[in-house]
C-alpha cells in the first residue's frame, strides 16, 4: 500500500511537472506566428519550386530592409512630434509637416506591401496563380463562417 502510494505521487508530480512545461511553451504571452503558419500551408499547396522559393526569400529580405529603414523614420518622426507637443507653444506649420511626412510614410509602407503581392504573383506560373485564387477563396470561407460562429457564441451568452 505505501508503495502505491508513492508511485501514484510520482505519476502526480509528472503529469503536473509536464503541464506546467507546456503551459511555460505555449502560455500566455506566446506568440504564435498565424502569417508564417499560412505561408507555409499556401506555399505547400501552390508547389513551389527551389527557385521559387529562393527568389521568394530574397524578395522578403529586401522588403524586411526597406521595412525596417521605414520603420526606424516613422519612430524617428513620431518622436520628434511628441518633443513638439511637450512645449508650452505649439509650432503648427511643424506639427503639420511632420504629421504629413508621417502619412507619406504610410502611403509608401502600403505602396511597398501592394509590390511584394504584385512580384509574388509575378513570379508563379498559370496554374499555380488559379490554385493561388482557390486558396484565399477558401480562406475567406473559413473566415466567413469563423466570425458567423463567434457572433453566434456571442449571441447565445448574452441570452
Amino acid at each position: 500500500m505505501n508503495k502505491l502510494k508513492k508511485v501514484s505521487i510520482a505519476a502526480a508530480l509528472l503529469a503536473s511537472a509536464g503541464a506546467m512545461s507546456m503551459t511555460a511553451i505555449a502560455g500566455p504571452g506566446h506568440n504564435h506566428d498565424k502569417k508564417a503558419h499560412y505561408k507555409e500551408k499556401l506555399y505547400k499547396k501552390l508547389e513551389l519550386t527551389d527557385a521559387q522559393k529562393a527568389q521568394i526569400k530574397a524578395n522578403k529580405e529586401q522588403r524586411h530592409a526597406q521595412m525596417k529603414a521605414t520603420k526606424a523614420r516613422m519612430g524617428e518622426i513620431k518622436k520628434q512630434v511628441h518633443e513638439l507637443m511637450k512645449q508650452d507653444t505649439l509650432d503648427r506649420s511643424r506639427l503639420r509637416s511632420l504629421l504629413a511626412q508621417e502619412a507619406d510614410l504610410k502611403a509608401e509602407k502600403i505602396a511597398q506591401k501592394h509590390a511584394a503581392g504584385q512580384e509574388f504573383r509575378a513570379m508563379l506560373s498559370d496554374e499555380q496563380r488559379v490554385k493561388l485564387k482557390e486558396f484565399k477563396a477558401r480562406m475567406k470561407e473559413k473566415r466567413a463562417a469563423h466570425k458567423e460562429m463567434r457572433a453566434e457564441r456571442k449571441a447565445s451568452k448574452t441570452e
